[in-house]
């Protein structure tokens, strides 16, 4: 038997190393977007079935509008969420996969608008789980761009989770069902997951303010304009009435002159057991506060709003 010459023993090695970087430069990408946040996979779920109304905003969107009674709409509002979220949402998630929705609802309290620099760890966290590389949303969310260990160490971290995800469904993936687990009996103490977690287990530091005039919600604003798109400010349905304090006012008056069309249901009567806290909803204050929406939202004009937008408060 003739023995492979050095030369082609250095040629096969050449070979299979450089089909084994094809296969790695194939399948990390892969592997890394298996391994994505739970907020970015569902924002790609959702976004699968496209619609004509956008929502956006934290878990007092999620739990004050009711999205299957709004037409031909879809929330990507999570909890916790702040205006960076939002902006890094419509910019990477949104328009980023060609997606020109005709209308953005930002349903928010007034004061939540000009929240800036991300101070809460989760919250910064959350943000990076969902945001591609962007200096200029970074600096101003995050203070700084996101350097370059900390972008290695969230890409190897995707795909350890991608990894896992490939393993762990691995039987199913061959056809192989698994075995089937005992039910387990139900917890008393269970927590009721439909309600809002009202008990935090530490004191949540707010992001630092900005000027509302060149805040994250004004460029979301101007990006969603840009493109094309009837941006409608919401203001949220509050279980003891509209504040009247002197911050409210200022961002009222800004509101008014931006192009957007401003929805004020503050005043709304949502009965007062309709509500889990000052702005979080049950499911009858929920419907009762979307159905009062939807009748505003069929009466919009088509197209992005002029400057200034148009005017409701608490529609009967």
């Amino acid at each position: 038997m003739t023995r492979p010459t050095s030369t082609t023993a250095v040629l096969r090695a050449a070979l299979l190393t450089l089909g084994l970087l094809v296969l790695l430069g194939l399948g990390l990408p892969w592997l890394s977007e298996r391994g994505r946040s739970e907020t970015s996979a569902e924002i790609a779920a959702r976004l699968q079935s496209p619609a004509s109304t956008i929502v956006l905003g934290s878990s007092v969107a999620q739990m004050g509008i009711a999205i299957e009674r709004l037409p031909d709409s879809l929330s990507l509002a999570f909890p916790g969420t702040q205006p960076a979220h939002w902006l890094a949402i419509w910019r990477h998630h949104v328009v980023a996969r060609g997606h020109r929705p005709a209308r953005l609802v930002l349903y928010a309290p007034l004061a939540s608008l000009g929240n800036g620099e991300l101070v809460e760890e989760a919250e910064r966290s959350e943000l990076l789980s969902i945001l591609p590389r962007d200096p200029q949303l970074e600096e101003l969310a995050l203070g700084a761009p996101v350097g370059l260990g900390d972008r290695f160490h969230r890409y190897r971290r995707s795909l350890r989770d991608g990894l896992l995800s490939v393993i762990t469904e691995a039987p199913t993936l061959l056809g192989t069902p698994m075995p089937e687990q005992a039910p387990s009996a139900p917890n008393p103490s269970a927590p009721n997951l439909s309600a809002p977690n009202l008990s935090a287990p530490h004191r949540v530091e707010m992001p630092r303010t900005m000027p509302i005039q060149t805040s994250l919600t004004a460029l979301l604003i101007d990006e969603a304009t840009a493109a094309g798109t009837r941006v409608v400010l919401v203001v949220p349905v509050v279980k003891d009435g509209p504040v009247e304090d002197r911050e409210q006012q200022q961002l009222m008056g800004w509101a008014l002159n931006e192009p957007v069309d401003l929805i004020d249901l503050s005043c709304l009567p949502v009965p007062e057991g309709e509500f889990y806290t000052h702005h979080h909803l049950r499911e009858r204050g929920r419907e009762q506060v979307t159905d009062a929406l939807a009748t505003v939202l069929a009466g919009l004009p088509p197209g992005p709003a002029e400057a200034p937008g148009t005017y409701h408060r608490c529609p009967n």
